[in-house]
């Protein structure tokens, strides 16, 4: 699996690819948690949707909230835990609004 390239791949390429990546990542992370391995996706596939999730392109944007909400899904507060620690006030936001986390 290529996973640490993920990164690369999206920031060069166009809206389309970036959109059909992402929803191919959303794919690949419940197998990647019910293979045991969630820390690959906590380490690859975690700041990809950080990165990604301010996009202003609607395309991009479904995409990295599908992704969101998948990564929630599968790892649970972890997840948040690592947004937290990782990403800028707007993004922990968006990420947190699109899981429905700290809104209620």
């Amino acid at each position: 699996m290529t996973l640490p390239y993920c990164n690369s791949v999206l920031s060069n390429n166009n809206p389309k690819i970036k959109s059909f990546m992402l929803s191919s990542l959303a794919s690949v992370v419940p197998l990647l948690c019910d293979e045991g391995s969630p820390n690959l996706a906590i380490k690859h596939i975690v700041p990809v949707a950080v990165k990604n999730c301010t996009e202003k392109k609607s395309d991009i944007k479904s995409a990295c909230n599908t992704l969101t909400v998948t990564l929630y899904s599968c790892l649970g507060d972890e997840f948040i835990n690592q947004v937290n620690r990782t990403a800028k006030r707007g993004e922990i936001e968006v990420i947190e609004r699109s899981c429905g986390v700290g809104y209620g």
